[in-house]
């Protein structure tokens, strides 16, 4: 084994251990503890996943608007039609 898997093990161990000081063994649940383990993990992988998709979302905005201002300043453009002739250049690509 591992050292990360000795220490989850570990973990999921004291946090049984606790379980079953404060439940009692007949209502101790494995669901409960399991779901107490991974609760931090899974927040944290939550929040990165979040990070990305914000990150992503941005470079493809900022990527529109870089677009749409060479655009502009090459055809003086109003930004109704900016918008037009960018979406025809993106459907282009």
């Amino acid at each position: 084994m591992t050292s990360i898997t000795c220490a989850g093990h570990a973990r999921l161990e004291r946090l049984w251990e606790d379980e079953v000081k404060e439940r009692g063994p007949a209502k101790a649940s494995f669901m409960r503890v399991w779901m107490r383990a991974v609760r931090t993990r899974t927040l944290i992988t939550l929040l990165i996943v979040t990070i990305n998709a914000l990150a992503s979302f941005m470079t493809s905005v900022s990527d529109l608007v870089r677009i749409c201002l060479k655009m502009q300043k090459r055809c003086f453009l109003t930004n109704k039609q900016c918008v037009r002739k960018t979406c025809l250049l993106l459907v282009d690509l």
